[in-house]
């Protein structure tokens, strides 16, 4: 807590608005926006370790918030004032911290794949810049901070490996399945027994239920659909927009239709994931395919 009072005592307006800018790289909404766009349009290959690191290091971190239960540093200490605007997104126990660990799997994985050592570099700081904005903003202890690039580095070693050295998809994805499985048991379990309340519980559904999601939207597509991600300018935009009206749709739509509990949360974002890696990606193909198959008649009338 001593250093983030000293931090405390040398922020700016500045340096607050500049770190608060600094955090939304950390944010849910700006990941996945990002990691869409790389499946979608850009390179699927290097999206399909992007995501795994994500989804496997969320249900870890997540699991590791509900077993430690560590409060927020303002809870720890009465005396510490955090920045009143980073509160709203500052939910949950605080040990690891979740945005540093959004931030450290894709960009940290986007570093190690990275070929340019200055890229790299730009990478790996902002993956460090994310982890500093929060004990800047007080939300998170270095503690918190540095348990997560622990754990996040260590399973984006482990997926960086198994797609290098050829791991099978059916290996990779029962790999995620588990993981998700376990963690879902796992909170659906405290939660039960009392140990945590409803809105702990749903972090670790989520991520669950993205982990479950991954799993079943791999095997799909990489044995089923193998959708091709390059298209002109305009078309990728397209494709784009309407993915993620769909991301939307499914997050904030189930979620008015079913209400708000555990089960939604994870249906929620195990859909979400399947969206993104599978079901859009087929739907997308086969209007390509119509078009295409629609050329030849339009000539031939013409």
């Amino acid at each position: 807590m001593e250093f983030l009072h000293s931090l405390a005592n040398i922020r700016t307006p500045f340096g607050t608005a500049l770190f608060q800018g600094i955090t939304l790289f950390g944010e849910e909404a700006i990941i996945v926006c990002l990691l869409c766009a790389l499946y979608w349009c850009r390179n699927k290959q290097l999206a399909y370790g992007v995501g795994m690191a994500f989804f496997l290091s969320a249900a870890v971190v997540q699991g590791l918030k509900i077993t430690f239960r560590i409060d927020r540093p303002w809870l720890l200490d009465p005396t510490f004032v955090p920045v009143a605007s980073a509160l709203e997104a500052s939910t949950g126990y605080s040990f690891p911290s979740g945005h540093t660990q959004c931030a450290a799997a894709l960009y940290g994985y986007l570093g190690v794949s990275c070929r340019r050592w200055y890229g790299r570099a730009a990478l790996f700081a902002l993956v460090l810049l994310v982890g500093f904005s929060r004990m800047y903003l007080g939300v998170h202890t270095p503690a918190d901070v540095g348990a997560s690039l622990l754990v996040t580095a260590l399973i984006i070693a482990c997926v960086y490996f198994c797609f290098r050295a050829g791991v099978s998809d059916a290996w990779l994805a029962g790999i995620v399945a588990a993981l998700g499985a376990a963690v879902l048991v796992y909170a659906l379990a405290l939660y039960g027994a009392g140990v945590i309340e409803m809105h702990y519980a749903s972090d670790c559904c989520k991520a669950a239920g993205g982990c479950l999601g991954c799993a079943v939207g791999l095997l799909w597509e990489r044995r089923g659909i193998r959708f091709s991600e390059r298209a002109p300018l305009w078309q990728q935009a397209v494709k784009f927009l309407v993915g993620m009206a769909g991301v939307v749709g499914i997050r904030w739509g189930l979620k008015a239709l079913l209400g708000a509990s555990l089960l939604v949360d994870t249906l929620r974002y195990g859909l979400i994931a399947l969206w993104v890696l599978a079901l859009y990606p087929f739907l997308f193909q086969k209007a390509e395919g119509l078009r295409h198959g629609a050329c030849p008649e339009q000539h031939g009338a013409a």
